[in-house]
């Protein structure tokens, strides 16, 4: 093998030139393909396409629309009411003119605006009052007393049924005393329900909504509290004079609470289109604030909107910042989950280059200072090339930028620039014990070669584990950490002694002619190198319980998931979030998907009435639900009854096709359960998930559709759960498989069992700390920073290696193990503190940056940097001396005789002795 690395000594000796202009062409070339990266960030990136939960979630955004992006209206006067909206002239033909423009846009497929939802309501219980009188009349009781019926027959059977009914059942003592009650219930919400909703309807049947304030409470409105229930009034006239009485509003329906949150704030709800990509989604969402400003400037007289919904002029993004009113009176804010992830992806993109540029000014001071050689900043024109190679190379592959592929740059920097810092300072070293260029190159790549090769190949089989993830971002991670390294790697061992060779061709290093002295961060090196040389028992019970405590950590982590966790809580985009959401109870959505098998209709009365109530009682039951939305809740509000499938089409034909086009589907075969639910922990939810599946399965096992029709719920939140569970799991099975492949390479390289064993310490040991670390600093995982492994096996393992390698070396010159030690620490050690404080400074920078997910991975990669750096150079020495010393240990015996520890004087005496005597391509290598 040493024949390959004399060849290459000789191809980077005599064709430097021409070594170093193939190398920038290829890197020009490549780098084209930088241009056709794209950054993906929707689920494609999250979830597997083979996963349960993708395809789900695909279909449900192909019947229900995709995420909602939320308009926001705050009344400027704060003693503004929902009237204000109908009955101020100027506000309402603005408001009206906006929904409209919204309802017309091709970028939305759903939209629940203020006023459409309004009349639509108003004009079904006008037009359909007196068809829906003998529905709801009769229809109620029968669909009450059939339910209760099933209930009462499948609790004698002991079938399952959901809490909330065997409770009632058991309430009312029994079977029979259940159905009386139910049926109970039935004709009081009839009486005080439909009752009373049609009593306050009929004086107000014949006006019109929008000159009407009396028609539009009835619609919007509860009754007041009169300070007793209404069934105590002799008639309902009586009741509603008694609530007209109190001089107070009623509240808002809940129904209507999604537009209406409170009398000062309205809301427009926009699904996008189903399955969209990023950059459609910031179309849409641009769509919405073009929207906005050009009603403004409509407003200020500034520009003219056609009957079409089209603005005079183009608006400038400048004035979608400045011009917010679109209502008079009204400021509008567009927000919602897309406007997050629209920000993350802005600030990754664009954000990143600021932070990107610092981070270099960082590596280039800390080169600078502290790795004090000739061409100090070669390193980094090396990271450069190799950086440009790795990001052309995934845009011609196709592999995405993720979140979590963005993570891997400093990662393949920090080993890019160790590689080529190890093989530069190694050929410093060397051409100034003789001034000869051409050997030390050749004795530089004979004695760096192996171990370097060792290392790369260990850290690109840990890296390739990573394809045992169940989310498409980390698989794409560990290819895209694979180019990067296996590129920088190549190019350390073509640029360094290329551009050295035809440095030292124009200006040679004289010869030293006296020993180097220590440095500050070589005699730092030593001191921990020597640290526990003689507590060798006690530092490997400390390995064992750090071992221990470093992966019971890693499996007690806490993984964010909420984009908005990614952001920060002090990002604008965060607190306007944060602020709607305390608007309106909660922006996050929980859909369920139900269908049936055969595609026939799911408008089923029995059915409509279990899901009502299902949807009713675990609403009551949950604090973290806030409103349901479905078919069945639409009817019953606009009844005030529970519903059913014959008043739903009653009023089927008044509900506007972007209302209608979010509960049910076209055919009717499929209906939307829509919960709003307040964002919090993913375990909470995925408990409150599994509980309301349970109880709707009994709910549907009871009806006559049970086989036919199947569910499941979808959704962010489903996706966010199912990310943390994927992102659990196999993690330490990763983990495994990459330490597994750093022993499979030590074994195939080394071919002894103690010299496979003794890297692999650091190896365990910096995976188990770096853990630790993280663990009690309180860090929470984000995408970013969940899988640490690759990085602490891949900078162990080389650490390690390099260590191991060149202390067999010295060994095998003929120094004594603690010259060779100090040899090893100083010299290894110098270039791996170089290349980890430029790492750690340059890409530290990162815990500065406003987005949290980046500054919680700026801190994380400087814990593992530090770490592996430490562990290496504390932990392996001791051992590498307890094995060469134990006579029982046969298996590493690099060569001397046992000694004194010397000084480090000594040992380079004896080392510049030999290498004087020494010609070139005979030197003794590792």
């Amino acid at each position: 093998m040493s024949k390959i690395w004399d060849r290459l000594a000789d191809l980077a000796y005599n064709k430097s030139k021409v070594v170093l202009i193939a190398v920038i062409v290829l890197a020009a070339v490549l780098g084209i393909g930088i241009t056709q990266l794209k950054l993906e960030t929707n689920v494609d990136s999250v979830l597997s396409k083979s996963n349960p939960v993708y395809t789900q979630n695909q279909e449900y955004q192909e019947a229900f629309g995709g995420d909602p992006i939320i308009l926001v209206l705050r009344a400027n006067d704060k003693n503004a009411t929902a009237d204000d909206l109908w009955f101020n002239e100027d506000t309402n033909a603005a408001l009206r003119q906006l929904g409209a423009r919204f309802d017309a846009s091709d970028q939305y497929f759903a939209a629940f605006n203020p006023i459409t939802n309004i009349e639509w309501a108003a004009d079904a219980a006008k037009s359909a009052a007196g068809e829906l009188l003998p529905v709801v009349t009769q229809g109620e009781p029968e669909v009450t007393q059939a339910v209760a019926d099933a209930d009462t027959a499948a609790d004698a059977n002991g079938d399952d049924l959901p809490d909330y009914v065997k409770s009632a059942i058991d309430e009312a003592g029994g079977g029979e005393a259940y159905v009386e009650a139910q049926l109970a219930e039935s004709q009081a919400r009839i009486a005080n329900g439909f009752g009373i909703l049609t009593a306050r309807l009929l004086p107000v049947v014949s006006e019109s909504i929008d000159s009407s304030p009396a028609l539009f409470d009835v619609v919007l409105r509860e009754l007041p509290d009169t300070g007793q229930p209404p069934e105590d009034y002799e008639t309902t006239s009586d009741y509603i004079a008694a609530a007209q009485a109190t001089g107070e509003m009623g509240d808002i329906r809940r129904i209507y609470r999604l537009n209406y949150p409170s009398e000062t704030v309205v809301t427009i709800v926009l699904s996008m289109q189903p399955n969209v990509s990023l950059e459609d989604a910031i179309v849409a969402l641009d769509e919405a604030r073009t929207i906005v400003a050009s009603q403004c400037l409509a407003n200020k007289g500034e520009i003219t909107i056609d009957a079409d919904g089209k603005p005079s002029r183009t608006v400038s993004p400048g004035e979608m910042d400045d011009c917010d009113e679109a209502i008079p009176g009204w400021t509008a804010q567009v927000t919602g989950q897309p406007a997050l992830l629209e920000f993350i992806n802005d600030y990754l993109t664009t954000g990143i280059n600021v932070m990107g540029g610092a981070a270099l000014i960082m590596m280039f001071l800390v080169l600078g200072l502290v790795f004090r050689v000739r061409s100090r900043l070669l390193s980094l024109f090396v990271v450069l090339l190799g950086t440009i190679m790795t990001f052309g190379i995934m845009g011609i592959t196709g592999i995405p930028l993720t979140m979590v592929t963005i993570s891997g740059l400093p990662i393949f920097v920090g080993m890019g620039v160790d590689f080529s810092i190890q093989v530069h300072s190694r050929f410093e070293e060397e051409v100034e014990e003789d001034g000869d260029a051409e050997a030390s190159l050749h004795r530089t790549l004979r004695s760096m070669g192996p171990p370097l090769f060792i290392a790369i190949l260990a850290a690109l089989g840990g890296f390739m584990s990573l394809q045992l993830s169940e989310v498409p971002m980390i698989r794409q991670y560990g290819i895209m950490l694979a180019i990067g390294v296996g590129t920088l790697a190549i190019l350390a061992f073509f640029v360094p002694p290329a551009f050295l060779a035809m440095r030292e061709k124009r200006s040679p290093t004289p010869a030293r002619t006296d020993f180097v002295k220590d440095s500050g961060i070589e005699a730092i090196n030593q001191r921990l190198g020597t640290l526990f040389e003689k507590w060798v028992m006690p530092m490997a019970i400390v390995c064992v319980v750090i071992t221990i405590a470093g992966f019971w950590a890693d499996n007690n982590f806490k993984i964010q998931t909420d984009p908005a966790d990614w952001a920060g809580e002090n990002t604008t985009v965060v607190k306007d979030l944060r602020a709607v959401e305390s608007e309106l109870g909660a922006i996050q959505s929980l859909g369920f998907h139900l269908r049936s098998k055969d595609q026939s209709s799911v408008i089923d009365s029995e059915l409509f009435y279990r899901v009502w109530r299902w949807a009713n009682a675990e609403t009551e039951r949950y604090d973290d639900i806030v409103r349901p939305l479905s078919a069945p809740e639409v009817t019953g509000a606009l009844t005030a009854s529970a519903p059913t499938a014959e008043a739903f089409n009653i009023i089927d034909p008044f509900i506007p096709p972007k209302i209608r086009a979010a509960i049910v589907s076209p055919d009717n075969d499929q209906m939307n359960l829509l919960f709003l639910v307040k964002s919090g922990s993913l375990t909470e939810q995925k408990k409150l998930i599994d509980q309301l599946e349970a109880d709707l399965d009994a709910e549907l096992a009871q009806t006559s559709l049970a086989g036919n029709v199947d569910f499941y719920a979808s959704g962010i939140t489903v996706v966010g759960i199912e990310l943390v569970e994927s992102l659990q799991s196999g993690r330490a099975e990763m983990t495994f498989l990459s330490v597994l492949f750093v022993i499979i390479v030590l074994a195939l390289m080394f071919r002894k069992p103690m010299m496979v064993l003794l890297p692999l310490i650091p190896v365990i040991v910096g995976i188990a700390l770096s853990s630790l670390l993280i663990y009690l600093m309180g860090i929470e995982l984000s995408p970013l920073t969940t899988v640490t492994g690759p990085l602490t096996v891949a900078a162990c393992t080389e650490f390690s290696v390099l260590i191991m390698a060149r202390y067999v070396e010295e060994r095998e010159r003929g120094l004594t193990p603690g010259s060779a030690l100090n040899i090893a620490a100083a010299r290894t050690g110098r270039a791996f503190v170089a290349s980890g404080l430029t790492t750690v400074f340059g890409f530290g920078i990162l815990a500065f940056s406003e987005l949290e997910l980046l500054r919680s991975f700026g801190i994380v990669v400087a814990v593992n940097v530090i770490t592996a750096i430490l562990v290496a150079l504390v932990v392996l020495p001791p051992f590498l001396l307890w094995a060469d010393r134990n006579p029982k240990i046969k298996s590493f015996k690099p060569g001397g005789g046992d000694a004194p520890m010397d000084s480090l004087g000594d040992a380079q005496a004896n080392y510049k002795e030999r290498v004087k005597d020494a010609p070139v391509g005979e030197e003794t290598s590792a």
